[in-house]
């Protein structure tokens, strides 16, 4: 690991990473008990869109991110331009509220520039909403979808 940096998460990660998700990620009912959260940071560590929060030899934050072509995750509806989706974005308990956070923002901006995308996009729950404002991020609709109610999807459109 390298001291103080953001950086492609590697397998090695794996076992932080799973605790790091599991520690952040309120566990709804119906995966508690299940592989999911071991199998899901696993991919995202396979298909490279987990970056890691490295300070003094230790992960205290990461996020996941993917770019393609698609509206809304649970419709997967076409958009005629590159969308860079924040998946996660975490950071250990002890290391909250001291700007880690806004720190890997910054990281997720930034590839995005450099992937050259055009629209920043995440899924949120309402009680993320004044968060993610903070941003620049604006609600672009409201998730009706079956299995995830009262969840948004918010956007920042880069400027042509």
């Amino acid at each position: 690991m390298v001291y103080g940096m953001i950086r492609k998460a590697q397998m090695s990660d794996l076992k932080e990473l799973k605790k790091l998700y599991k520690n952040t990620i309120k566990d709804n009912e119906e995966n508690k008990g299940s592989t999911f959260p071991k199998s899901y940071v696993k991919k995202c560590i396979l298909y490279n869109i987990a970056f890691v929060k490295v300070e003094n030899d230790k992960i205290i934050g990461a996020y996941f991110s993917e770019k393609n072509q698609f509206g809304n995750p649970y419709v997967m509806n076409k958009v005629p331009f590159s969308v860079l989706w924040l998946h996660q974005i975490m950071v250990f308990p002890e290391y909250q509220n001291k700007g880690y956070g806004m720190e890997l923002m910054k990281h997720y901006f930034e590839l995005g520039k450099s992937l050259e995308t055009k629209s920043f996009r995440l899924v949120c729950k309402e009680s993320l909403l004044g968060y993610y404002n903070k941003f620049g991020f604006k609600v672009l609709e409201k998730n009706e979808h079956k299995r995830v109610q009262n969840d948004y999807v918010m956007e920042i459109r880069v400027k042509e």
